[in-house]
């Protein structure tokens, strides 16, 4: 679960047994777009923590200087900024075996502190 402020809206599926999507936006006209979408896949092919550093080495993924080690309710992971023509922030770590993915767009600084801020309240509830 996150802690999103009031002025977002934040919707939650499980699409597909043992996936969970979601995201969170801001609907407000005039002021700086928002949006943090994640897929947490909880079943199927598991990774290994090897596997964070080296998506996070692949500078074809992540702007060069971007990445930073990170950790989301004691599980380590990576941020970045995506380096592709949708350039967004990306926030990873393998939970058990599984990805967390966590998306930010628009690519600002605004908007890199307030998901940094969101991503800090995450805690794992199952």
């Amino acid at each position: 679960t996150f802690n999103a402020p009031q002025d977002l809206t934040m919707e939650e599926s499980e699409p597909s047994p043992g996936q969970i999507v979601g995201h969170i936006q801001n609907d407000k006209i005039g002021e700086e777009f928002f949006q943090m979408y994640f897929v947490y896949q909880k079943s199927g092919k598991q990774v290994k923590d090897s596997d964070i550093q080296t998506f996070k080495n692949d500078l074809r993924l992540i702007i060069p200087g971007t990445a930073r080690d990170i950790a989301i309710d004691g599980y380590s992971g990576f941020a970045g900024q995506v380096a592709d023509k949708s350039s967004k922030f990306i926030t990873a770590i393998v939970r058990n075996g599984y990805w967390l993915i966590i998306y930010t767009a628009e690519p600002t600084q605004t908007n890199k502190e307030l998901s940094d801020r969101m991503i800090s309240t995450f805690k794992f509830t199952d």
